[in-house]
């Protein structure tokens, strides 16, 4: 457990709840707390209601509803200083500008190794 993580919360986004639990276990075995929401729109409203909870957000690309560029706009027109790391396996296909706009802080590509988003979540925060 790295304790520069304690009390770094993490909403963490994506419609594969297998996916969500694991990242969930290994985040939290971390020293993060971490939320998991499986639909979008149900994120979006729990970031609404809880602006200041969070310290960053990990979200799926490709999601049902509303994918993960257009809930990272959202995010970011609501709370502009928060940091958004999409996860996708077709980052190579995002244009730079894309990301800008929608907010996107970092992207990694899946699959990824877990110290990849472990590096990658300490560079964000």
């Amino acid at each position: 457990m790295n304790e520069g993580f304690m009390n770094k919360k993490i909403l963490l986004i994506d419609d594969e709840l297998p996916v969500v639990e694991a990242l969930q276990k290994f985040l939290e075995h971390q020293g993060f707390q971490v939320t998991i929401q499986n639909h979008s729109t149900a994120a979006l409203s729990e970031l609404k209601k809880h602006p200041d909870t969070y310290n960053l957000v990990i979200t799926d690309l490709t999601m049902p509803e509303m994918d993960g560029l257009l809930l990272s706009k959202n995010i970011h027109s609501l709370i502009p200083d928060l940091p958004i790391l999409l996860m996708t396996g077709y980052g190579n296909q995002l244009s730079e500008e894309k990301l800008i706009l929608s907010g996107i802080s970092k992207v990694i590509s899946k699959p990824f190794r877990l110290s990849e988003i472990i590096t990658t979540i300490q560079e964000l925060l």
